[in-house]
């Protein structure tokens, strides 16, 4: 069994500190006459979240999990970047047509990237 897993991402925040400018300044009358106070954002965390549990397949072509709720691909063709995360066990999958990458957590790591090169390496990837 493997899990699948989604990027979260915490509510971002303002950062402390002044808004605006003391009243007579040449700044503060331009903020106070229409102008947009300059604020920093901070973004939020970001996390995995697990979603999903169920099985991994390399095939010739692609990788196939099959979960409980859904199943997902990623073709070879589409791969741009797999990363593993060895503390996790953890492969990462980013491909051209997803704007997050997957993560796939695995039971045995060195298996599947064994797998994973060896099928990729036929298909010239």
């Amino acid at each position: 069994m493997v899990e699948g897993a989604r990027t979260l991402r915490e509510p971002g925040r303002d950062a402390p500190g002044p808004v605006g400018a003391n009243p007579g300044t040449k700044s503060a009358r331009a903020c106070f006459g229409g102008a947009t106070p300059q604020r920093q954002y901070i973004p939020g965390a970001e996390s995995w979240s697990k979603v999903d549990e169920g099985d991994i397949l390399v095939t010739s072509k692609r990788f196939v999990f099959r979960g409980a709720q859904k199943a997902v691909e990623w073709a070879y063709a589409k791969l741009l970047n797999v990363g593993t995360d060895p503390e996790s066990s953890a492969i990462h999958l980013q491909v051209s047509n997803r704007q997050k990458a997957h993560v796939v957590q695995v039971h045995d790591l060195d298996l599947f990237t064994a797998c994973a090169n060896a099928a990729t390496a036929a298909q010239g990837i």
